[in-house]
């Protein structure tokens, strides 16, 4: 198997330093070497790092080069720098210490075919969601395994679950390269032997039924167990919490017996949208006014505001009676700023939810609210429709 390590630093690439968590340049390459003691490790490899921040240092930037970087490996491109719109292709990405430049073109194989059974991409915990969203809809459910793996604390920490993490990612890839080989050796046999000449990713970009398509997170909660979630169903964690759950808890899989082992009762639609593909964001989203209601919220938007992303209380629902909150929504519009609600879910409502059609309040149905406000931004930043109807249609998994 052929995989392509992106790191990009977070606690997983981190060290404790006096009182303080700072990147460590060396670190990356000590959690390949601490899973190999522990896991073993044969596969070949390559390294591309497009940046090295603590993750709540993340912005428009670093989530585009992130963008760029796994969509030129999942394309066989090995594009040229553009620094002065914010991205990283493979000269960007390169790890001197590691490779050559030479010698990297030659492994990621043609331009246009790709060489990798899969990428792993290793990310701080603070805004994995936002990456992972991220990376979903600009490849959506049709490429190569892609799975993000960070770590609660610094590797060297006993408590960290980062080896753990890469443990589940890596099972997940080894279990697709399993069965898109035994599809293949059937297909050979049944008289197709064109596909034996294909190289393993190519022949994966080409099989629509092909196992684990899509983008990932891998991640051990305090449960001991390594659950697999769909990139874009990722929820953000709590308060004073270092665990992930997947929206309604419908994780896709874990490790079960050193094996990924599929969650039966996971479900999800298939793409109705083309994947977003590389988008240019900017620093700040200022086109997007978000806000988490809670009592006593005041809620602006100004004249670069194009639209209100609201995230509801648990069961959907926000306050709709004080007249203040009523007239926003009237003046929203009259303006033509749509006003959209996460966090709800189809089916038995509560009463103050009726209002909704009434106050031009739009729900975005069944989708995470970090996926919704990223979908959002990916999609006004790429100059594509992004009403509710296209909102509402499932892209990477996250319906």
């Amino acid at each position: 198997m052929n995989l392509l390590f992106i790191f990009t630093g977070g606690t997983i690439g981190s060290t404790l330093s006096g009182d303080y968590i700072t990147t460590d340049e060396n670190k990356p390459y000590e959690l390949l070497e601490a899973y190999r003691n522990k896991y073993g490790f044969e596969h070949t490899y390559n390294v591309m790092t497009p940046y090295t921040e603590l993750s709540e240092q993340n912005t428009g930037e670093t989530i585009s080069k992130l963008i760029r970087c796994v969509c030129d490996a999942v394309g066989g491109r090995p594009a040229d720098v553009d620094n002065d719109k914010g991205q990283a292709g493979l000269e960007d990405c390169l790890d001197g210490n590691k490779e050559d430049e030479d010698d990297c073109r030659n492994r990621m194989g043609e331009v246009g075919k790709c060489c990798y059974d899969g990428i792993i991409v290793t990310h701080g915990t603070d805004t994995l969601p936002y990456s992972a969203a991220a990376l979903s809809y600009a490849l959506g459910n049709t490429c190569i395994p892609v799975c993000l793996v960070s770590s609660n604390y610094p590797i060297a920490d006993d408590k960290a679950n980062g080896v753990d993490n890469l443990h589940g990612a890596i099972r997940l890839m080894e279990d697709a390269v399993s069965h898109s080989e035994a599809d293949a050796s059937t297909e050979i046999e049944n008289g197709i032997n064109d596909i034996d000449t294909m190289s393993t990713g190519e022949r994966k970009q080409d099989d629509k039924g092909m196992r684990h398509r899509g983008v990932f997170v891998s991640y051990r909660n305090h449960d001991g167990i390594i659950y697999i979630h769909r990139a874009s169903r990722l929820l953000e964690t709590a308060a004073f919490s270092d665990k992930y759950y997947s929206i309604r808890d419908e994780y896709y899989g874990r490790i079960v017996d050193n094996s990924f082992q599929k969650n039966e009762a996971y479900k999800e639609s298939d793409d109705k949208q083309d994947p977003i593909g590389e988008v240019v964001l900017a620093d700040i989203c200022d086109r997007i006014a978000r806000y988490h209601v809670y009592p006593g919220i005041q809620i602006k938007a100004d004249d670069r505001t194009e639209c209100i992303l609201l995230e509801g209380y648990h069961s959907g629902t926000l306050n709709t009676r004080l007249t203040e909150y009523q007239s926003f929504y009237e003046r929203m519009h009259e303006l033509r700023v749509p006003v959209y609600l996460t966090g709800i879910r189809k089916g038995i409502s509560y009463e103050s939810t009726s209002l909704y059609q009434k106050l031009h309040i739009q729900p975005l149905y069944d989708i995470a609210p970090v996926a919704a406000y990223i979908k959002l931004w990916m999609l006004i930043s790429a100059g594509r429709q992004w009403d509710s109807d296209i909102l509402n249609l499932p892209l990477g998994g996250d319906m």
